[in-house]
């Protein structure tokens, strides 16, 4: 690109896996006109989502300069931006990148961002629309992003992404925003008793388990939003865990947070065999100090197919509440777009 095609600054505003508009007023503005980044911090509310992004998170960023004839999906390539990573500062310091660019300086002129999370594309494989190739700097068009989910829980990433289309020169130094939006689907599991308990008895969980679950799929641009190419999630799995120090509230009312995942949206597999499903292992202990060890444990293990639900969709949050009683086992579900708090 000749260098005198660009001046004046651009300012961009991340917003962290806020499905909302909430951004910040404070924008750094550069007496050199570079391109600079700015952040919204939400709150942090768990450890494999993200909401806030922190000293030295990075993010990737694609960039096409189409002159004034605007963004074309199906003949543009990344000739401004490729694989750009951004770098978050300490504090309230700005986002950092290398080689600095600027706006075209010629009024109408225009460039189009597409922006994921994380930079480092874990779990990603990113591929040309046409042909499922390995997309490069001369590709055409947004990258269809290949996504395969982390087998544990505590290591799954917060895949997000964000757009903005044929943006010109502000006429100020007023902020452009990224606002990332979620692209999996988050699942919670929660747990409570269908019956008090008496005294003498606990109920602990031992394991959590989704089976049947679909780990790969692919994020597509086929028109101007995203979607997830339902016929190409492959690849059931089973994802478990084992969490310590987990007893059931005795009440009979009160359910208890057991973990979260983050999956590749999907239709849940309905096959024989091959149903999605929750399995709990879960162990009764009744105090008994007539028993040498002072009580007496049961384990039980119950496998309970996901029927409320028949898919999982982006930026949306399902939450499974297993409901136990001594003599059985269901599940009730909510569903609720994924939004975050704000501060």
């Amino acid at each position: 690109m000749k260098t005198n095609l660009f001046i004046a600054a651009l300012s961009l505003v991340v917003l962290a896996g806020c499905s909302s508009e909430d951004e910040i007023d404070t924008l750094v503005s550069k007496s050199d006109n570079a391109i600079t980044f700015g952040t919204y911090v939400g709150k942090q509310t768990k450890a494999i989502e993200k909401s806030a992004f922190a000293e030295n998170d990075q993010f990737g960023v694609f960039a096409f300069y189409t002159k004034a004839e605007g963004y074309n999906n199906t003949k543009d390539t990344p000739n401004f931006m490729y694989e750009q990573s951004i770098k978050k500062g300490a504090g309230e310091a700005e986002w950092t990148y290398s080689p600095v660019k600027y706006w075209p300086n010629t009024n109408g002129e225009q460039i189009t961002f597409f922006a994921y999370y994380p930079a480092g594309k874990t779990g990603m494989t990113f591929q040309t629309t046409e042909t499922s190739t390995a997309y490069s700097n001369s590709s055409k068009g947004f990258p269809d992003i290949k996504f395969e989910v982390q087998d544990k829980a505590d290591e799954q990433v917060d895949f997000m992404y964000s757009t903005l289309v044929n943006q010109t020169k502000p006429e100020t130094n007023a902020a452009i925003k990224f606002s990332f939006a979620h692209a999996l689907s988050k699942v919670n599991i929660k747990a409570q008793m269908k019956e008090t308990l008496n005294s003498e008895t606990t109920v602990n969980i031992k394991s959590i388990a989704l089976n049947n679950i679909y780990n790969t799929n692919t994020l597509k641009y086929t028109g101007s939003t995203p979607s997830w190419g339902w016929d190409t999630a492959s690849n059931g799995q089973k994802y478990e865990i084992t969490p310590t120090n987990i007893s059931l509230a005795s009440d009979g009312t009160t359910a208890i947070d057991i973990t979260s995942f983050l999956m590749v949206p999907q239709t849940l597999s309905t096959e024989d065999g091959k149903k999605a499903s929750i399995t709990i292992t879960y162990d009764v202990v009744t105090t008994d100090t007539s028993l040498p060890e002072g009580s007496s444990t049961i384990t039980n293990t119950i496998t309970t197919d996901i029927t409320s639900t028949t898919e999982w969709k982006m930026n949306q949050q399902y939450v499974y509440t297993i409901q136990i009683s001594l003599t059985d086992v269901s599940v009730s579900t909510e569903v609720s777009g994924w939004t975050e708090p704000t501060e």
